[in-house]
């Protein structure tokens, strides 16, 4: 179904208020209906078939899955705009979680915005505007999830009778004392299973699918030592790795093909050492990490200096009206249109 575009005119601000913000979602219990807005920074390829099908949108860091139709016509939409970064705003979705992590499906009633005039949209959109004024790239600002994780101590995590009964998500801030794959910080991931795979002569080989010459995409894997005052231990890079290098994977091996020692990238990394970062980690039954070999996987990682920055810059932000408006004028000439999916 769709909801045409009207030439009449209505108030947005009550319309506007319905929307809360990820935190407050993320406080919400699983199955609750909301609706969400905010700025869309990645999209997956599309998965399943049927009643299946699926694609993953990230929007504010926080996975948006879309189902079945939304996912083949929105998310075809939403591809084509990606490079634009354009604000989102999802009606009537629903909380789940997924071993842990807190995420927002769409319903059957669900709709989906794209850049809509409404009070928080626009004021979202000016604090984009102003980031990206800044050459600041969002999707590598600190996460809520870091802001909110209870901070720890390298010795506390690693303690096997540490409690995290109340908590999944855990801070602590260490200094790189050694990057263990600086040369190659990468691996081969085939893209069926996503799991490492042999290439020979360009001819990859998945040893979980049981299939040679798959398709497969390099991913970041990047192993550092860490260490506090009193500990030390050993953390693993993901996808997180852009978080410490400011660009995607291809983008990385590019600027090094040639000569490394001239990438602005490699630079970065090699000149990491010593420096002090938050690390964010996920501990729980399924992820608590290799405790006895004192290894973790991060899932964000910040410098401290720039952090504080950051906060700095927020609040600089908020008092000039940048981030936070009072009121935003209603743009009358732009009436919301509001797109419904058969789903």
């Amino acid at each position: 179904m769709l909801v045409e575009e009207s030439n009449s005119h209505f108030s947005t601000i009550g319309f506007s208020n319905n929307f809360i913000s990820f935190d407050e979602a993320s406080k919400c219990t699983n199955g609750t209906i909301f609706d969400i807005v905010g700025i869309l920074v990645d999209i997956k390829p599309s998965m399943g078939e049927g009643s299946k099908k699926r694609r993953e949108i990230v929007v504010d860091r926080k996975t948006v899955t879309l189902w079945n139709d939304f996912s083949e016509i929105d998310g075809q939409v939403l591809q084509k705009l990606i490079d634009e970064k354009p604000v989102v705003a999802a009606c009537d979705v629903r909380k789940t979680s997924y071993r842990g992590n807190f995420s927002i499906s769409t319903t059957y009633i669900s709709s989906i915005m794209i850049n809509p005039k409404f009070e928080k949209a626009v004021a979202l959109q000016k604090w984009h505007d102003y980031k990206k004024a800044k050459n600041i790239d969002i999707s590598l600002l600190p996460s809520i999830q870091l802001k909110n994780a209870r901070e720890v101590k390298i010795e506390d995590i690693k303690d096997d009778s540490f409690d995290n009964k109340e908590d999944t998500y855990f801070k602590f801030n260490a200094r790189i004392k050694d990057i263990m794959n600086k040369d190659e910080p990468w691996y081969s991931s085939c893209k069926k299973c996503y799991k490492k795979v042999d290439v020979i002569n360009n001819i990859a080989k998945c040893h979980r699918c049981g299939v040679e010459n798959v398709d497969y995409q390099e991913k970041y894997i990047l192993k550092l030592e860490v260490f506090d005052k009193k500990e030390r231990c050993y953390v693993t890079l993901f996808e997180s790795t852009r978080y410490l290098l400011g660009c995607d994977v291809t983008t990385y091996i590019q600027s090094i093909s040639q000569k490394k020692e001239e990438s602005k990238f490699y630079r970065k990394l090699v000149l990491s050492r010593e420096k002090e970062f938050t690390f964010l980690v996920k501990i729980d039954s399924k992820n608590g990490g290799d405790r006895d070999g004192r290894r973790f996987i991060a899932e964000e990682i910040q410098e401290v200096e720039k952090i504080a920055a950051i906060e700095i810059d927020e609040e600089i932000q908020t008092e000039t009206g940048i981030k936070k408006t009072k009121k935003v004028e209603e743009d009358i000439n732009n009436p919301i249109i509001c797109k419904k999916s058969q789903n």
